[in-house]
């Protein structure tokens, strides 16, 4: 081999390891924990606690017992898991989450994954959207919310071609949503999972908006996962998987979306939730992913945890929709107390913290 061929060679070589070191640095590898919370907290048991929705007068839905595949092997404890709907009360925060009882439902093969609530302005009564993994299908889960009976009472199921692979979603009316599909392929097959680790670098996904009778692509060629909206359903929030970031988009009138901008936040965004009071993103992040990986597949694995707050100054009217903003941690642990953070809210100077497969943490918040 002559001088030229060592040079392309060499030249090759510290391409590789300069893309395999911007990758570990990417995924949060390198990323050292320092644990922290912003007040007293105290760990809530449940098996899983994947999205929380939260209604105005501080009660919250939890979406529990998530059956989810993020690698080939996955933790065979969570096979004997239940799907179940459990609400949490911030007013009543010294008491555990209570299960919800599903009515009009067949509840073989639930698998709940995100969740989002929508409560009627003028009635005031919530609907609650659940995404359910199904053995047969992708499903949107629509039920009506009963306070008297603590229980869900099944109004209506969602499976349509454009909602192949489902992970959050938002209601925005009593049978219209939006809703992210986080892979190009259908939940559940072998393709989905080289298009998470490998595919996904050269192919996007999209966000999808139902109205009730009709899907449509409300945008295209993006990589979401988690999903929220501003007060006024402006502007729609996604998680940017590819820039360690939120994704902000204009609605336009016939319910497309415009990207605007990304903040980018240094660690991988699963779900988002936005203050009712302030306006402000709450997001709970997963710093390292090689962990979570590991987590899943063994759930003792301890993988870290991390909440931010985006705190938004004033829209613009055009081009960058939020120029002003400020991010900041109010969580941090590195698995030991609470492993693989999924979603999390604040009522009333109080945290909620959902994860992936196993408890949720509540904390007050004093200081961050």
């Amino acid at each position: 081999m002559g001088r030229l061929g060592e040079f392309v060679v060499f030249f090759m070589v510290t391409l590789f390891v300069a893309h395999v070191v911007k990758t570990l640095i990417f995924i949060g590898h390198f990323t050292h924990i320092v644990n922290h919370s912003p007040g007293p907290c105290r760990v809530i048991e449940v098996n899983g606690s994947e999205d929380l929705a939260l209604l105005n007068d501080g009660l919250v839905f939890v979406s529990s017992g998530l059956r989810y595949r993020l690698s080939i092997s996955y933790d065979p404890v969570l096979d004997t898991r239940e799907g179940k709907i459990l609400t949490f009360d911030f007013n009543k925060a010294d008491k555990n989450p209570v299960e919800l009882t599903l009515k009009n439902f067949n509840r073989s093969g639930f698998n709940p994954h995100g969740i989002s609530a929508y409560q009627d302005p003028s009635s005031g009564a919530v609907s609650l959207f659940v995404i359910n993994h199904r053995p047969d299908a992708q499903a949107i889960e629509i039920f009506d919310f009963e306070r008297e009976t603590h229980s869900l009472i099944h109004r209506r199921s969602v499976v349509n071609e454009l909602i192949w692979s489902p992970n959050n979603l938002h209601a925005v009316g009593p049978d219209a949503f939006y809703v992210t599909n986080d892979n190009l392929f259908r939940y559940g097959t072998v393709q989905q999972l080289l298009y998470m680790y490998i595919l996904n670098n050269f192919f996007a996904s999209n966000i999808v908006y139902f109205d009730g009778f009709k899907a449509i692509e409300a945008m295209s060629g993006v990589h979401p996962n988690g999903l929220a909206m501003d007060k006024d359903q402006s502007f729609v929030f996604a998680s940017a998987t590819h820039d360690n970031g939120v994704a902000v988009y204009r609605r336009r009138r016939d319910n497309t979306l415009e990207a605007s901008q990304v903040i980018k936040v240094g660690a991988h965004v699963d779900n988002i939730n936005v203050d009712p009071v302030t306006g402000n993103l709450w997001l709970a992040t997963i710093p390292k992913i090689l962990d979570i990986v590991a987590y899943s597949k063994n759930i003792s694995h301890p993988s870290a945890s991390q909440v931010l707050e985006v705190q938004l100054w004033k829209s613009s009217a055009s081009g960058i929709a939020f120029p002003y903003h400020k991010v900041r941690e109010v969580y941090r642990n590195d698995g030991k107390e609470l492993s693989a953070s999924t979603s999390a809210l604040v009522y009333k100077s109080q945290l909620l913290v959902g994860t992936l497969s196993t408890n949720m943490l509540y904390c007050e918040v004093k200081y961050y």
